[in-house]
């Protein structure tokens, strides 16, 4: 798998993580921890992290971590990726698309209209897929 995660449609691919540092955990907090608001658990276990997250239409994360994880996009949406290092990323996802992808930080924004809502299964300590 490459550095990036890949949202795979029918119709093409969308990468996910492009951009996205790859910066070391213990640097930034996990997403609940980091944005509780938005990111809320919906079940766990020894090996993995299901997170339920909804995003309103304008709101922001603060910079937070996921280890190696896959994302299922629950409803049409756009957002704006930022990195630790500031570069911006805008994106968009179709109700249905998902992606698995190495751990990444970053920041998010729903730059929609609509409410964005996803679930993120995270593996427990595992940083790059096989």
């Amino acid at each position: 798998m490459s550095a990036t995660g890949v949202f795979l449609v029918a119709a093409g691919a969308f990468a996910l993580g492009a951009g996205v540092s790859r910066a070391l955990p213990q640097a930034v907090p996990d997403a609940v921890t980091a944005a509780p608001n938005l990111y809320a658990v919906a079940y766990e276990n020894d090996a993995v992290r299901i997170l339920r997250v909804e995003y309103a239409p304008a709101d922001r994360s603060s910079m937070h971590h996921h280890p190696a994880s896959c994302s299922i996009i629950i409803n049409t949406q756009s957002w704006e990726s930022m990195d630790p290092d500031g570069d911006v990323f805008p994106a968009f996802a179709d109700a249905g698309m998902f992606a698995c992808e190495d751990g990444y930080s970053h920041s998010m924004e729903n730059t929609g209209e609509e409410p964005a809502g996803l679930f993120v299964i995270e593996f427990k300590g595992v940083e790059e897929l096989p």
